[in-house]
């Protein structure tokens, strides 16, 4: 923090990002207002009259007069100011330019006086001078003024001195001209001699940006960080109006929030604005809530607008979903807790496969119950097993760590593809790295410890890719020390310090992510003191400075995950003392990313009290994370309360009520994982002492069935939904059809497909059913005969293709795949609902197999017929590549058994007349593209070439 100073003399006490965005001179760390005085800034008169707005210490610097403070260039007459050297022949006197040029003199430049500067008599010779002046002078004359000499007796006429001006980007982002040394003495960039500013772009995106009470220059992305409103590129205050900013509510779920902004950008973001002039001080954006019903019968406590948004059924402000008639119930279904008995309080815990299992393992951190001794890490062996049959956890034996342990994390630390531990001790300001020794027995895989120094209280430890060379590092809390340590692997186990970050007072918890989509892990930073989040963007060779969002009270965790399902990450804090205006209770912040390195301001949703942990993972398998808290509800108690998101139903940003969920034990710290590996993600709290047990670990795992129309199917299992395809017509998917053995429409188990015959258009193919069989499986309303026959149709080019099935009481189902199933091919149409056939998009060359099965136990006749491109058919050709058998392998011209690229240019490099040669495969007495084409077609492994038919192989 220090001062940052306008150029109106006003001064706030800001961070240096942020008295950037503000278009402030940030005045140094540790400054502050109270204790120094702005300068103001003033004309600054330089050579040739020309002006420049600054402070009298730079405007001394460029060798210029200051010409008062507050006086503006414009009020300011500089052309007389010029004061230098002005040469008589040979006599020197110090003079304004004005009076040289009156007297006839040479003015040699200003800013120099003629104390060791000698004028000399003129003799020919052109020298150019600084000042952009031709005068003539001897070689040593003008050198020693600093001119540049152009050769004995050539006249100045015949010269054109270069004016050694040019456009200079000054750091506030405008362009001025200066000399390349005067703009190097103000921070600028000098874009090169003779241009002009019109000529160059001195940065993307700069011009005005409003906010209220004040117009600042800025390029777009600072501004809309600083919460203003971008005016558009090469705009100035001096050339726009800014629009007048009022108060805007803005509503999110249960609660409502004010900000500052235009009524056009209030609009936007669906708020309610106050008029211009209004301030956020004297607005109460209270939200009249009340219960609103979803289809199926979930209910959220929304406002009316939002729960319109939403699509759902307000029920009237005040009314509460607890006695409403739909049941805040939504998809997350969560499995009874399971709990296993830890060696000791577990603080915090992770996952990851630990024993080489395939299964996630949980290690779990547990203090000295001796207070600040050493502590230990347990790990909990997965016992693996899939969906309902999972075995649970084993606990190991644990390992001994440093003093007070309070943090754990997983990853892979010394390369050889084991997954290795870190744990962070609080107590002796270690960190304690368990290399993973593949011994699964004892401690869970984990020895080697490694313990490194790191600073005064590490409270949390992650690892990840931090530092750009692919190597897993580690990043440590260190609460006491106002800092974030980047420690960097060397990928065989070593640690060295890369980076201290700074800028977030007592940092409680970190999370790595990828906050801009550029595939950098970024740092998100829980800070206790200042209740801030902290974001450190990787940049090449580090970070940059801490962004500082503002959160809820006493953060104590923080984490990442796409609530709003956007695709971009978003930030959210465990806020364990809330805020005032939400009645003091524990919050959770949503920090909504912009995806371009921007935020949301924070919305504060009240989780009840003593929130602990947070995480943020996809329970409802729709898209878009869900909210996991560890907190204590008002009347199920400690446990885990999930918010589900509702951005899928369109809502954006929009969570239902806590739905509380217990675990029947303390828990401290909350993790998610799929334990039973089928495919939905599990929740893990690890436990404190809860009367019951000196410690545990908690497992949730998640049953979702979601069934979103509430017709009694799952959604992944129900046409309805639109999700897959339902060849027999009894409204599941096939894939999902638990009579899937019985139907001739979807099952395999009569694949006969390889033996397929050959369909074609044109070809009317005949037959009756196979028999009058009956299975005696009822399915459907019917029985399934015994028909099913497999086809295979090849296009000779691509199009549209129409399989049609005529069979009179039968019931067809036709399924096109595009392979055999039992070599992997999958459905790509069936023609139900359309009980006459099914059309597909054939692609030349492609090998469809098509399936046609009778659903009915009668006998009948029927007829098959395709409507499409022609097939690329041969008799003699049985893989149907257009090659008879007998000439495919003759494309082995090398005669080493197999035809590659060294056949095609054997062939290639004898084209013309060759009757009777190898090359010549086709036998029509010439080699070419024909003969090229067989190549093509024939490539992979062929037998010794047998003797071209008679007939030839066209």
């Amino acid at each position: 923090m220090g001062a940052c100073c306008f150029e109106d003399g006003s001064c706030t006490d800001t961070t240096a990002t942020g008295c950037s965005s503000l278009g402030g001179d940030f005045q140094g760390e540790g400054t502050t207002c109270a204790r120094i005085e702005c300068p103001l800034l003033g004309a600054c008169c330089l050579a040739l009259g020309r002006c420049l707005e600054t402070t009298p210490a730079l405007c001394e610097a460029v060798g210029g007069e200051f010409f008062g403070l507050g006086f503006p260039c414009a009020s300011a007459k500089c052309v007389d100011l010029e004061f230098g050297i002005c040469c008589f022949g040979s006599e020197c006197v110090e003079t304004s330019l004005a009076s040289c040029d009156a007297d006839a003199g040479v003015y040699v430049g200003s800013g120099v006086s003629c104390d060791g500067k000698i004028c000399f008599t003129i003799t020919p010779g052109g020298c150019c001078l600084y000042t952009g002046q031709c005068v003539e002078a001897t070689a040593a004359g003008c050198e020693e003024v600093g001119g540049t000499f152009l050769g004995d007796f050539v006249p100045c006429g015949e010269i054109e001195c270069v004016f050694p001006h040019g456009p200079c980007c000054l750091p506030d982002g405008s362009c001025g001209i200066l000399s390349a040394d005067e703009c190097d003495a103000v921070g600028g960039s000098f874009a090169g001699l003779g241009l002009e500013c019109d000529a160059i772009d001195c940065g993307p995106g700069f011009g005005a940006c409003c906010i209220p009470g004040k117009c600042f220059e800025t390029d777009e992305s600072d501004c809309l960080s600083s919460g203003g409103v971008y005016q558009g590129d090469g705009t100035d205050c001096g050339g726009v109006s800014c629009p007048p900013f009022g108060a805007c509510c803005i509503t999110s779920g249960v609660q409502g929030f004010c900000i500052d902004t235009t009524e056009e950008e209030c609009d936007r973001i669906f708020g309610v604005y106050f008029g211009d002039g209004s301030d956020c001080k004297d607005i109460s954006c209270e939200v009249d809530t009340g219960a609103c019903c979803f289809e199926g019968g979930a209910c959220l406590t929304l406002s009316e607008d939002d729960c319109d948004r939403s699509g759902g059924s307000f029920a009237g402000a005040g009314t509460d979903c607890r006695t409403t008639d739909c049941a805040v119930a939504g998809d997350i279904a969560l499995g009874d807790p399971l709990e296993f008995v830890a060696a000791g309080e577990g603080v915090q815990c992770a996952t990851g496969d630990l024993t080489d299992s395939g299964f996630r393992d949980v290690i779990v951190v547990e203090p000295s119950t001796a207070g600040n001794g050493p502590g230990v890490a347990q790990v909990f062996r997965n016992e693996g097993g899939t969906g309902d049959g999972w075995m649970g956890l084993t606990p190991t034996t644990p390992i001994p760590v440093g003093s007070d342990p309070v943090a754990v994390a997983t990853g892979q630390l010394d390369g050889d593809g084991r997954l290795d531990a870190v744990v962070a001790n609080r107590g002796d300001g270690t960190i304690t790295v368990l290399f993973n020794t593949g011994e699964t027995a004892g401690g869970g895989g984990l020895g080697d410890p490694l313990v490194i120094a790191v600073g005064s209280q590490p409270s949390d430890v992650v690892t990840g890719e931090l530092t750009g060379d692919g190597v897993t590092d580690i990043a440590v809390a260190l609460a006491g020390d106002d800092s974030v340590l980047i420690l960097a692997g060397d990928g065989a186990g070593g640690f060295v310090e890369f980076a201290m970050l700074g800028g977030v007072e007592t940092p409680i918890a970190v999370d790595p992510e990828d906050l801009e989509g550029d595939k950098d892990l970024d740092l998100v930073v829980g800070g206790l003191g200042g209740d801030v989040a902290g974001v450190f963007f990787q940049i090449p060779g580090g970070f940059s400075e801490v962004v500082l969002i503002p959160v809820g009270v006493d953060p104590a965790d923080v984490t990442t995950g796409d609530v709003d399902g956007d695709g971009d990450a978003d930030i959210l804090t465990a806020d364990r003392a809330g805020v005032a205006t939400l009645g003091g209770g524990s919050t959770v912040s949503v920090i909504i990313n912009n995806g371009d390195g921007t935020f949301m301001p924070s919305v504060q949703i009240p989780v009840g009290a003593d929130a602990r942990s947070i995480k943020a993972v996809d329970l409802d398998d729709d898209g878009d994370a869900d909210i996991e808290v560890v907190a204590d509800d008002p009347e199920a108690g400690l446990g885990i309360q999930v918010l589900e998101s509702l951005a899928g139903e369109g809502a954006g940003p929009l969570f239902s009520l806590p739905i509380p969920f217990g675990v029947a034990a303390d828990p401290n710290w909350i993790v998610t994982a799929d334990m039973n590996l089928d495919g939905l993600i599990d929740l893990i709290t690890c436990n404190l002492d809860d009367g019951a047990t000196d410690g545990s670990v908690t497992v949730l795992i998640n049953e979702l069935q979601a069934d979103c129309n509430d017709n009694g199917i799952a959604d992944e299992c129900d046409i309805a939904t639109g999700t897959s395809e339902d060849c027999n017509g009894n409204g599941i998917p096939d894939e999902c059809d638990t009579a899937v053995a019985a139907d001739p429409a979807t099952s395999v188990a009569r694949d006969s497909c390889p033996d397929a015959e050959w369909l074609c258009p044109g070809f009317f193919y005949a037959g009756d059913t196979l028999g009058t069989e009956d299975d005696q499986i009822e399915f459907c309303g019917g029985r399934f005969g015994a028909y099913d026959v497999w086809y295979r149709y090849r296009p000779a080019w691509d199009g549209l293709a129409f399989v049609s099935f005529i069979a009179p009481g039968l019931e067809p189902v036709v399924h096109v795949f595009d392979g055999c199933p039992s070599d992997g091919g999958v459905s790509i149409a069936c023609n139900y609902p359309n009980p006459n056939g099914v059309t597909f998009t054939a692609r030349r060359g492609e090998t469809y197999y098509v399936r046609f099965a009778g659903r009915d136990f009668r006998r009948g006749l029927f007829q098959m017929d395709v409507l499409g491109p022609d097939c690329l058919l041969n008799e003699l050709d049985g893989n149907q590549n257009g090659i008879p058998d007998e000439c495919e392998c003759l494309a082995d011209v090398t005669g080493d058994g197999v035809v590659d690229i060294a056949d095609y240019l054997q062939v290639l490099l004898a084209s013309g007349p060759c009757d009777g040669c190898p090359e010549d495969i086709d036998g029509s007495g010439v080699v070419d593209a024909a003969d090229l084409q067989i190549v093509l077609l024939s490539l992979g492994p062929c037998p010794k070439p047998p003797d071209p038919p008679a007939g030839g192989c066209e």
